[in-house]
């Protein structure tokens, strides 16, 4: 009985890394100094609002600082991975559901300038008139995976089409 819990407990650890690939590419979010600086005004006003200690700001500061920890958790849990079966997989951190993209549905890709040169991000456009913005740490490297991962899938059907247009 305890071998089976036991057992148990490390299939269900060890569960993710038998399912991810060797082959896919996992690129962390860049920490930008909008988000620090929204971090650094949700800690300030929450402090305040429990340094008054009247009516109802001391809930609100301990919202506050809910709202900051939420903050914070996303911009140190955010991660964008490729994947070798052609998915873009979007975690937004552990609090928010992750978005999963096929690479067959995306119809434009662009890597974009942030606002006065700050850095860059990428626009990804997919589906019917669907929009999501990725901001990796290292945006012309996840630009440059996912391309590469489009031209190889666009490769293999053309490829995949002669051989059939071969055997008619």
């Amino acid at each position: 009985m305890k071998n089976e819990h036991v057992h148990f407990v490390l299939h269900s650890i060890f569960r993710n890394f038998a399912e991810k690939s060797a082959l896919d590419r996992t690129f962390h979010s860049r920490i930008t100094i909008p988000a620090l600086l929204t971090v650094v005004v949700l800690a300030a006003m929450g402090f305040f609002l429990l340094w008054q200690r009247t009516g109802v700001a001391p809930f609100l500061g301990l919202a506050l600082f809910a709202l900051c920890a939420a903050e914070v958790e996303r911009l140190i849990h955010s991660e964008f991975v490729v994947t070798d079966d052609g998915r873009l997989v979007v975690r937004r951190g552990r609090l928010s559901k992750e978005k999963v993209v096929p690479l067959t549905d995306i119809t434009e890709l662009k890597e974009l300038k942030m606002l006065w040169g700050m850095g860059s991000y990428i626009l990804v456009r997919y589906g019917v008139n669907r929009y999501i913005t990725l901001q990796p740490a290292n945006a012309h490297s996840l630009y440059l995976t996912i391309r590469a991962q489009l031209d190889q899938m666009a490769e293999n059907h053309n490829r995949q089409t002669e051989q059939n247009n071969n055997e008619i």
